[in-house]
C-alpha cells in the first residue's frame, strides 16, 4: 500500500508540473 502512496505522489507532482509549463507557455506565446 506503501507503494502506491508513492506512486500517487509522483502522479500528482507530474501533473502539477505539466500544469505549471502549460501557464508558462500561454505567458510567452
Amino acid at each position: 500500500m506503501k507503494q502506491f502512496e508513492m506512486l500517487l505522489k509522483r502522479l500528482i507532482a507530474l501533473t502539477r508540473d505539466a500544469c505549471d509549463m502549460e501557464h508558462h507557455l500561454e505567458k510567452y506565446t
